[in-house]
């Protein structure tokens, strides 16, 4: 297994290209969710538990500094409108994200990795879990299961240095760690039901990453 420390990148920047934030609004079932949220035009705050003014209705299972920011790529919406044919196209902001960016996927960051954004300083903590919120929302009952089987849920960042971020500054890698092991490869060894020796030796080697999230290094185990 590769070693646990990082590598400077030159990576490209990627460009935001929005942000979102929310409060606490009821779903159709009455059920309270900050997943409606607002795309913001000007610059904003980001602490440790994350953007000024982006609310949480259920605490205890989102937000706070090992959730601070939601990634979504935007390359992923045009999948999701041919693979579900939803009754209105799906757009940026509507599975709750806070952060909207084109041309970075799964396939191309690791958990570990640390990025630039604007002032702040962050570090990639963990692929969402998905919860049965979006597909509340959007009336499309297997979302998250959808969202789990197809690996395409987006992540999480933590906040390392505080700092404020606005639409058009450029999410930038500057640190990549080291063990090789892609968000897109964290979802193989997470849903596979007949791990080899290989995917073992790696989910064992995640379980004990400290960079990676507590709730997931507990789903793996």
């Amino acid at each position: 297994m590769a070693s646990r420390s990082f590598a400077r990148d030159t990576m490209t920047g990627h460009r935001l290209e929005q942000i979102f934030i929310g409060t606490p609004a009821p779903l159709p079932d009455g059920s309270p969710s900050a997943i409606y949220k607002q795309a913001v035009s000007g610059p904003i705050a980001v602490g440790v538990d994350g953007l000024a003014g982006d609310d949480q209705a259920d605490p205890d299972n989102h937000g706070g500094s090992e959730r601070a920011l939601h990634h979504y790529p935007i390359d992923h919406y045009a999948f999701w409108n041919t693979h579900l044919r939803p009754a209105e196209p799906l757009a940026p902001g509507v599975l709750g994200e806070n952060l909207s960016i084109a041309g970075l996927t799964e396939a191309d960051v690791h958990v570990g990795d640390i990025f630039t954004l604007g002032t702040t300083r962050l570090q990639l903590s963990q692929p969402r879990w998905p919860c049965w919120k979006p597909g509340a929302r959007l009336s499309i009952k297997p979302m998250a299961r959808e969202l789990i089987t197809q690996a395409r849920a987006g992540w999480f960042y933590r906040v390392l240095a505080a700092g404020e971020i606005a639409p058009g500054d450029m999410l930038t890698r500057c640190e990549t760690a080291r063990h090789g092991i892609t968000l897109a490869r964290l979802w193989q060894l997470k849903n596979t039901t007949t791990p080899d020796a290989a995917m073992r030796d790696e989910i064992a080697f995640m379980i004990g990453y400290e960079a990676l999230a507590p709730d997931w290094r507990e789903r793996l185990r």
